[in-house]
């Protein structure tokens, strides 16, 4: 019969552990039909406690255990502790009546509307480089790979598939699984995306989004980091050999929580990509996993990391969570231009503890 060595016992996470005589646990047995582990301690293995009893071992569970006397049985019964939530997700139809998806479409247009106005007012014309650089690509070959290339990461964004997701779950991580609760789309942003969690938007000459939301409740004090997991890809270019010297590209990410009333909690967002001025070779193609995306830097310094989003909750607060791609275009119509976006979240992670006070 095997021996249960002390730290494998106190390593299992399916029972408590029995108080230890010694280096080495008695012998254990499972009585048939038994619902938990049984420990039977015989005559030896009493003894053999009873002389080292000055050594004995306990864990922090002991108060868990009944005594056990000469020839008992003991059952080691599984931890009956409760694990108390401070944050959870809310699908009440009171909450989703409730959403803020008005104040997120309000939002986002005057945030559109302004890249669109610094976008339509950029004015710049081929250098002595880039007209280079078209001539550089007269080759009928390398034109049809560069059309190739962007044909298909547009296909790729549209097609729904399944690829392997790599979490990390730390102890206290809640998931949010979709489907979610609301949607969110303008201009070439397609629909839906709050069923399966995957956004997907075209470029064209305006401006264009898509997203979803989700809603959390306290019921307790705590600081929250909300995490989407996932792929992101974006890419754009033009299908010719020409320059565009006034063809104007911008795009990103963003979350947006609200509070009850529709108050703004958190805002942020992080622009990805900003060209003026669109040759063969100034495309661009990402992908990247969704926590890693990173806006642009504005100096010498990396750029701010979108995710996760962080703020605080108070006990019977409920949020509203929005996730969301964006991208805007000028001066477009007429040109080659193509610009495709698009992220797959399955899956959010959640985590909460105490509020942090900073003093």
């Amino acid at each position: 019969m095997p021996l249960l060595q002390h730290p494998d016992l106190a390593r299992c996470g399916s029972f408590v552990c029995l108080p230890i005589w010694g280096d080495t646990c008695p012998a254990a047995t499972r009585s048939p039909g038994a619902s938990a582990p049984l420990v039977r301690l015989d005559e030896e293995s009493w003894r053999g406690g009873r002389k080292s009893f000055a050594r004995e071992r306990r864990c922090d569970a002991l108060s868990a255990l009944t005594t056990a006397k000469r020839g008992d049985t003991m059952t080691l019964a599984p931890s009956t502790r409760k694990t108390t939530r401070p944050i959870s997700r809310t699908t009440s139809d009171d909450a989703i009546r409730g959403t803020s998806l008005k104040k997120l479409q309000q939002s986002m247009t005057t945030f559109g509307n302004a890249r669109l106005v610094e976008l339509r007012s950029h004015r710049r014309y081929p250098t002595e480089l880039e007209s280079d650089a078209s001539a550089a690509l007269a080759d009928g070959g390398t034109m049809e790979e560069l059309k190739r290339d962007l044909l298909d990461g547009l296909t790729n964004r549209l097609r729904p598939e399944l690829t392997p997701l790599r979490l990390d779950i730390h102890p206290g991580t809640q998931v949010v699984a979709a489907p979610y609760d609301n949607s969110w789309e303008t201009g070439l942003g397609l629909p839906l995306s709050k069923v399966d969690g995957h956004m997907a938007l075209l470029g064209g000459d305006e401006f264009s989004g898509a997203g979803f939301s989700f809603f959390l409740t306290a019921t307790a004090d705590a600081s929250v980091a909300v995490t989407p997991q996932g792929s992101y890809e974006h890419s754009f270019g033009v299908l010719d050999l020409q320059t565009h010297p006034n063809v104007t590209t911008t795009g990103g990410a963003g979350a947006i929580v609200y509070g009850s009333g529709g108050t703004t909690i958190v805002d942020p967002k992080a622009t990805l990509w900003n060209r003026v001025g669109m040759t063969p070779t100034t495309g661009e193609s990402v992908n990247i996993a969704m926590p890693d995306i990173t806006g642009m830097s504005g100096g010498p310094f990396p750029g701010q990391r979108l995710f996760p989003v962080l703020f605080d909750m108070r006990q019977g607060d409920t949020f509203e969570v929005w996730i969301y791609l964006w991208n805007a275009n000028a001066n477009t119509t007429g040109t080659p231009f193509l610009c495709s976006q698009s992220g797959k979240v399955p899956v959010v992670t959640v985590e909460a503890g105490p509020p942090f006070i900073l003093g």
